[in-house]
């Protein structure tokens, strides 16, 4: 019988979109998380199992959330293997359990990450067979342990990856079409714009609806990824000191907080991405209608989503009257095509202000995008990353 390394606190560290460690904070803090401490793309904190539990669970900001087991001087392999032998392997893994190495390097005498990551899975390997006469396999799809190797300026640190799949990756989204948006990412932009349930949220581009599925989600106060558990799970829930019966105990007593009442409308000029937003929302188990769907270009939906905002009849105080929200293309939907980009800025920017007076408008666009074609002034601009490609968000009040 293993022990049970996490039946105290010890530290771990959540990784976010590059801009999201602030937020991240605050969220974590939420999640009753110890020592939070941001860093660069994510943040450090400290829990016991049932905090590793929760923020799995519930963490609508994090991509993954990691485990540090040792730190140490790595400059060659010999140093590297031997460190990573010592490290009680079995304590986290059986020898007849699947492992698998994600490296990166910054700045080391190491610098090829499959070359470290072999390092690595050997020294498990070793250790294992040297204890129990049997190794583990390696499952690069869905290991039971997945470990994280970072080496930096020949120091590397070792960390069992507790999510196994992204966080990203909620069970919902069915389909995310062409040049989706990360989940995390959508919560991340509900979050900057401070965006209350008891503000209207609109999307004149919505895609397949990840980010009013995210928001609508907030305001239901559901478990993000609570889905998961019924299909691979976390990685978490594999290690052979995952304590199986506290856990379905932890989770039985999880209460349910009630729901805010919310107002949400996405409209998009593809009728599919029209199709797969209704099914990924129905997917993520919202009740049906608490988003309006709607298949529309922004000239047409404009107007539309006007007069549904004003037959909400919302009292005056709860907020700003509505917030409109957009991902908008940053070529690649629109076959890069210079005059249509700029004609949909053009047209996005004259049914703000023919439309919606009062409001406040937030744009994700690109930095090569002309989004200055709006003809809006801005207020705020914050840089962030969509993936490989520098974003930021854009902020615009309506008169």
């Amino acid at each position: 019988m293993s022990p049970r390394p996490l039946g105290r606190p010890r530290p771990m560290y959540a990784t976010c979109d590059a801009g999201g460690e602030e937020v991240l904070a605050q969220e974590l803090i939420k999640l009753k998380c110890d020592e939070v401490s941001p860093a660069h793309r994510g943040v450090f904190f400290w829990g016991g199992e049932e905090t590793l539990w929760r923020v799995n669970l519930y963490s609508r900001l994090a991509n993954r959330i990691l485990i540090p087991l040792a730190e140490f001087p790595a400059a060659d392999r010999k140093a590297l293997y031997e460190a990573c032998k010592k490290i009680r392997w079995d304590w986290w893994v059986h020898s007849s359990q699947t492992i698998a190495v994600d490296a990166s390097t910054h700045k080391s005498s190491m610098q090829h990450t499959h070359f470290i990551a072999q390092v690595v899975k050997d020294a498990v390997a070793d250790s294992m067979r040297e204890r129990f006469e049997e190794r583990p396999s390696v499952d690069t799809q869905n290991p039971d342990l997945p470990i994280n190797a970072r080496i930096s300026e020949d120091f590397c640190t070792i960390s069992l990856d507790a999510s196994g799949a992204r966080l990203h990756k909620r069970a919902y989204r069915i389909d995310g079409g062409p040049a989706p948006i990360k989940e995390t990412l959508a919560s991340l932009l509900n979050h900057l714009i401070a965006w209350r349930p008891t503000e209207p949220l609109i999307d004149l581009t919505c895609g397949s609806g990840t980010i009013l599925i995210e928001a609508a989600l907030r305001a239901q106060m559901k478990a993000v990824n609570v889905q998961r558990l019924s299909e691979e799970g976390f990685a978490f829930q594999r290690w052979r000191s995952h304590a199986k019966v506290k856990f379905e105990s932890w989770l039985a007593q999880v209460p349910q907080p009630k729901a805010f009442p919310a107002y949400f409308w996405g409209s998009d000029i593809n009728r599919k991405q029209i199709a797969r937003a209704i099914q990924n929302a129905e997917s993520a188990g919202l009740e049906n209608g608490i988003i309006h769907w709607q298949r529309a270009d922004i000239n047409e939906a404009a107007p539309m989503a006007k007069q549904w905002l004003d037959n909400l009849k919302i009292p005056e105080g709860q907020g700003r009257k509505a917030v409109i929200v957009m991902n908008l293309p940053y070529g690649e939907r629109l076959k890069n095509d210079d005059q249509v980009m700029v004609k949909l800025f053009r047209d996005l920017g004259a049914q703000l202000k023919e439309h919606f007076s009062g409001c406040e408008a937030w744009l994700l666009v690109s930095d090569e995008s002309p989004w200055r074609e709006v003809g809006l002034k801005p207020k705020v601009q914050i840089p962030l990353r969509n993936g490989a490609i520098s974003v930021k968000l854009v902020q615009f009040d309506l008169y």
